[in-house]
């Protein structure tokens, strides 16, 4: 009797138990959810950090009381539309996500804010990353009326990959603009570089490839089109073809 009693009384705490866990873990996935718009942001995704550079890399700033909202203030103050938080406390700007980053799990951005323990601000090389509600991501125009896209390519200063004109303008430069000033000159080929520089020439000069990761390094957006992702980076070109007139 006393010991069926005691196995009775084991199987209850166990059934007990099993609840207590199953209520645990529920709670736990509860607080991974789609985090709600901050300001005038929109919740986009949870991203990686790009492995060679920041994936939003325009402005950012860290704070032991960070939050979504937090970060949306400085972000918009600062004229970016996108906006993403890592690690807790870490808040980053840009026009787009750059590198060769991509989705990941929501489940990776887990970490709670350091203002506010019931949001999320991203993981460990994971980001929360929110867009204005009207945003366009920039794409690289592949193909117009005289001219065809050959890609992202390293450029060595000291030994130009694209070298015989050049035209600076780092407030209203576009791909059609650049493609305008090369024709012009009787070249067959321009790139964009460091969002603003326009080079021609008629080949790649030796020494200068496509860059390593392609046009993930190409990250620059042009500043008199905004969606245009083809104003190259720093030492990297988006070269273009001129095509010949019939």
């Amino acid at each position: 009797m006393k010991a069926s009693f005691v196995s009775s009384i084991a199987v209850i705490f166990a059934a007990i138990g099993g609840v207590y866990a199953q209520n645990s873990t529920s709670t736990s996935c509860a607080a991974i959810s789609t985090p709600s718009p901050a300001g005038p942001y929109v919740y986009y995704g949870c991203m990686t950090e790009s492995s060679f550079s920041r994936t939003l890399n325009l402005a950012t700033t860290e704070n032991a009381t960070m939050t979504p909202e937090f970060c949306a203030s400085f972000c918009s103050s600062q004229g970016y539309p996108v906006m993403g938080l890592e690690y807790g406390e870490e808040c980053y700007c840009g026009t787009y996500p750059t590198g060769d980053s991509t989705t990941a799990p929501q489940s990776d951005c887990n970490m709670e804010c350091t203002g506010d323990a019931s949001q999320l601000c991203g993981g460990s090389d994971r980001l929360n990353v929110y867009t204005l509600q009207n945003y366009t991501r920039p794409t690289i125009p592949r193909m117009a009326d005289g001219y065809i896209y050959a890609g992202c390519y390293t450029d060595d200063t000291s030994n130009r990959a694209l070298g015989l004109a050049s035209l600076v303008d780092y407030t209203s430069m576009t791909v059609e603009k650049c493609a305008t000033f090369c024709s012009g000159k009787g070249y067959s080929m321009f790139g964009l570089e460091y969002a603003g520089e326009c080079w021609c020439g008629n080949s790649i000069s030796t020494g200068n490839t496509i860059a390593p990761n392609q046009d993930a390094e190409c990250t620059s957006t042009c500043p008199g089109d905004e969606t245009e992702l083809a104003c190259g980076a720093a030492n990297r070109l988006n070269v273009y073809l001129i095509l010949l007139s019939a």
